[in-house]
Parts: structure tokens; sequence; C-alpha cells
């Protein structure tokens, strides 16, 4: 799935996707292959921030990973970069 893609699918279910802090927090540092929910595998994921109102896509993933692409457009597809979606709570 593109990052587009992965936006808009999370955006249609009243979420969004992680800020690459909110995905740091979540996942930075457990281990890859670890057990349960948040676990990673050696795949990235798409993150979003926006920037001047302008979406800024990130891959974020497993260091050192052959599999995550170097560089990927959010147009563009990898079978190796998925995504999850974040909830906000409202104030």
């Amino acid at each position: 799935m593109t990052g587009i893609e992965a936006r808009l699918y999370c955006e249609a279910n009243g979420k969004r996707l992680p800020t690459p802090e909110e995905w740091e927090h979540a996942l930075g540092r457990i281990e890859s292959g670890g057990q349960g929910d948040l676990r990673r595998a050696e795949l990235g994921e798409w993150t979003m921030r926006v920037v001047h109102g302008t979406a800024a896509f990130e891959i974020k993933g497993a260091e050192g990973s052959e599999r995550i692409p170097a560089r990927l457009e959010p147009t563009e597809f990898s079978e190796h970069v998925g995504f999850r979606c974040a909830f906000s709570f409202e104030e």
C-alpha cells in the first residue's frame, strides 16, 4: 500500500497515521520478532506529520533491515512497507 493509500484508509476509519515520534515511542525499543500487537518484523511502516500544512511521509522500521527501501515516495508501493493507524483521544 502506498503512503497516501495508508493515510486515506486510516482517515476513513476515524484514525490517522502515527507521527515518526509516536512510532518510535511505541515501537522503537521493541526487539524485532517480539510478541504481541506492537511487534515488528524486518519491515517498514508509513508514518506522517504535517509540516506547514503539507503531509510529510516517512518510513520507520527495523534499523539496518535490507528489506526496507532507502527511499520511497508516498505514491510508491513496496511489499516490505506496511502501516498501522493511530487514534487521538478528544480533549
